[in-house]
C-alpha cells in the first residue's frame, strides 16, 4: 500500500522588527531575496520597520517593494487598531505592539476571550483599540 505524502506549508515569519532593522544596519537586506518561501510579516511589524524613525533612507521599504510577490503583510486586530488610533493622534506610541500582533496572529488558541479586556496583561494593551489604558 502506497503511503500518502503529507504536504507541509513552509513560510518565513518575521516575528519582530529587530531582525529586519539589524539587516538594514548591516546593509544586508539583500539576504531576504535568498528565501524561496513566502515571507510573512504582521502589519504592525511592517509599520515599525518602515516608519521614518527606523528607516530614514527608505532602504527597508525599497527592499520590501522588490519582494512584492514574496512578501505577505498579515493584517491583525492590533495593527488595525493602532492605525485607527494613529489617525486620530499621530503621536500614539507603537512600542511592543509588533510583538503583541505576532502573538495574536501565531497562537490563536491563546487569544483573549471576549470577556477579557486585555490582550497583553504585561503591557496592558487593549486589542480593540491597541492602546494603553
Amino acid at each position: 500500500m502506497a503511503r500518502k505524502k503529507k504536504l507541509v506549508e513552509i513560510k518565513l515569519v518575521i516575528p519582530d522588527a529587530s531582525p529586519i532593522l539589524t539587516l538594514a544596519r548591516l546593509d544586508r537586506l539583500d539576504l531576504l531575496q535568498l528565501f524561496a518561501v513566502p515571507i510573512h510579516i504582521v502589519d504592525q511589524v511592517h509599520y515599525e520597520v518602515t516608519k521614518p524613525e527606523n528607516d530614514p533612507q527608505g532602504r527597508v521599504a525599497a527592499m520590501f517593494r522588490t519582494l512584492h510577490n514574496q512578501l505577505v503583510i498579515v493584517e491583525t486586530n492590533v495593527g488595525v487598531g493602532f492605525q485607527t488610533r494613529r489617525a486620530r493622534d499621530p503621536s500614539t506610541p507603537s512600542r511592543n505592539l509588533g510583538e503583541i500582533a505576532v502573538d495574536a496572529r501565531t497562537s490563536p488558541g491563546q487569544r483573549v476571550r471576549p470577556s477579557s479586556r486585555w490582550c497583553c496583561s504585561r503591557t496592558r494593551t487593549c486589542w480593540s483599540c491597541a492602546s494603553p489604558s
